[in-house]
């Protein structure tokens, strides 16, 4: 990793450098200062110490560099190659998880999504996307800030592969954070079109315990995600969205797994700190353009550090190579979850979304991932019987 190996090479900015320059701003009299290190620098130069922090950061540049360069043609070959041999899927039970039930058939975050998903295309989780109201109700719906980028390009229906876009009334009043408005407001608001067209769909917009009602019914139902789409300016929202699952919880004292996610390391914490009773996942989003050396963003690593039982990591979409850099990093995170494997680190399943191709999901589930969500739950379980059907034989 090549931020990591310039680091320990001391070519970063050093403890003992930002010690002792500390303390010298500090000091009314420089000139009584001693040196952290014999021969570092001699008492009172100030300046000499803040040049040498200057060419330590210049010398960490140019290591940085250096090993990126050395990372380009690992990285090209990698991009001819699609995935390494494996005997077979995990031994594990698998989780065929519903990115907001079908969205490529249903209208997301719906019931009917997640009836189809289970009942008809054969998921037995669901991934599903939550926003809070002004009334204090957990609503199904993706996009709390209407007007950020990721809204605006759902809007205009530029997401693949999911077969509706959410529908925002053209008033600027009706241009607010989901906190801001009621469930009410929303359900007879916003709705769902298709991608091509805006013409609004009969679609209920459900709330979390209406889901919770209907979800404990569903007998092969094993795990369901809560992505939290909590922005981290309205983390004051957390305390009355989680006493609310809190509730759903003890009402319908539900059988399967529940995870809280968050691309939000703060939300994470945050969460964390007011509700430590839920299973959390720190939610890995890839830089778009370029990641020369994937390892830096390992989910297991990150939910290590977190002290978190899951760990999840998405498919770049902006990047070059995507499926390259995703199929490198998740090689690393199966490597480091064995490595915790049967210690107090260890990691309960390691979840990768969203993937709809037929021969990625193949690579992946030989890989040893423990979930994937999908959009298209149907494809994901002809191709893990399949792989399963020929490891018995």
């Amino acid at each position: 990793m090549a931020w990591h190996r310039c680091r320990q090479k001391n070519a970063l900015w050093r403890s003992d450098l930002k010690k002792s320059y500390k303390a010298a701003l500090n000091k009314k009299d420089i000139t009584d200062l001693k040196p952290v290190k014999k021969g570092f620098f001699k008492a009172g130069h100030l300046l000499l110490l803040a040049m040498r922090l200057l060419v330590s950061w210049i010398v960490f540049a140019l290591c940085l560099i250096t090993q990126s360069l050395h990372l380009i043609p690992t990285w090209v070959a990698e991009l001819f190659r699609f995935c390494p041999f494996k005997p077979g899927i995990s031994k594990k039970p698998f989780y065929i998880i519903g990115h907001r039930g079908a969205a490529a058939h249903k209208i997301e975050n719906t019931i009917s999504s997640f009836d189809f998903a289970i009942n008809t295309q054969g998921a037995n989780a669901l991934e599903m996307d939550i926003s809070f109201t002004k009334d204090k109700q957990v609503v199904l719906w993706h996009d709390w800030l209407p007007d950020d980028l990721v809204a605006t390009v759902r809007q205009l229906g530029f997401e693949p592969d999911v077969k509706y876009k959410p529908l925002i009334p053209p008033e600027e009043k009706w241009y607010k954070p989901t906190h801001k408005l009621t469930l009410q407001e929303i359900r007879e608001q916003f709705g769902y079109s298709r991608k091509k067209k805006s013409t609004k769909e009969e679609a209920y917009i459900p709330s979390l315990d209406e889901v919770f009602d209907w979800a404990v019914q569903q007998a092969s139902l094993e795990m369901v995600i809560l992505d939290i789409k909590t922005p981290e300016k309205y983390k004051s929202q957390l305390a009355g969205m989680l006493d609310y699952i809190q509730n759903c919880i003890e009402k319908y004292k539900p059988t399967f797994k529940i995870i809280l996610m968050s691309p939000e390391k703060s939300i994470v914490k945050e969460m964390k700190k007011l509700a430590p009773q839920f299973n959390y996942t720190y939610d890995i989003e890839l830089p778009v353009f370029l990641v020369l050396d994937p390892q830096e963003f390992s989910a297991v690593d990150k939910a290590v550090n977190l002290g978190d039982r899951f760990a999840s990591v998405g498919r770049p979409t902006a990047q070059l190579g995507p499926w390259t850099t995703l199929r490198r990093l998740l090689q690393y995170d199966v490597f480091q979850k064995t490595k915790y494997a049967g210690t107090d680190k260890e990691i309960e399943d390691l979840i990768t979304w969203t993937i709809n191709r037929k021969r990625e999901m193949r690579c992946l589930l030989r890989m040893g991932i423990n979930g994937i969500i999908t959009d298209r739950p149907e494809r994901l379980k002809k191709v893990c019987d399949k792989l399963l059907k020929k490891q018995d034989l």
